[in-house]
């Protein structure tokens, strides 16, 4: 954390004191294993390796966000003790993901510069409980449910 604030926190981050150090803590963990991964494909050869990768990928994926969900119900606390909210912290730590990941990989933290995913999502769609992949797939998934 102390990379993230480009300063050493005071006291030192605990990710254990809390739940939500815990998940902030773990929010910089999948994007270390996506980044990793997804730099590692250009040296896999047999598609048997890429397919693993894959669903490595989206595990990876998923666990960021499910966090990124915890997170963002919590966006306006404030992490004791120092007194920024969670919302600050993701920016943070995403302002250091980016800067780790160089090119091409790029976050926005909980809210981006548009709003949130939820803000552009209309309550007709929301009553689906698949409205976020309602294009995904050329929009099968969503179809097979109704």
């Amino acid at each position: 954390m102390d990379n993230a604030f480009e300063r050493p926190l005071v006291p030192p981050f605990d990710p254990y004191v809390n739940e939500i150090n815990f998940l902030l803590a773990s929010y910089v963990i999948p994007y270390i294993g996506v980044t990793g991964l997804t730099n590692a494909n250009t040296l896999l050869e047999t598609p048997t390796t890429k397919a693993l990768l894959a669903r490595i990928l989206s595990m990876k994926s998923g666990q960021d966000g499910v966090i990124r969900t915890l997170l963002y119900e919590h966006r306006a606390r404030l992490v004791d003790p120092y007194k920024e909210s969670v919302e600050e912290f993701t920016n943070r730590v995403s302002q250091l993901r980016n800067k780790l990941g160089r090119e091409g990989l790029k976050d926005e933290g909980l809210v981006n510069s548009t709003g949130t995913v939820e803000d552009s999502v209309s309550d007709r769609q929301r009553k689906s409980p698949w409205w976020l992949l309602s294009k995904g797939a050329d929009g099968v998934l969503a179809k097979s449910f109704g």
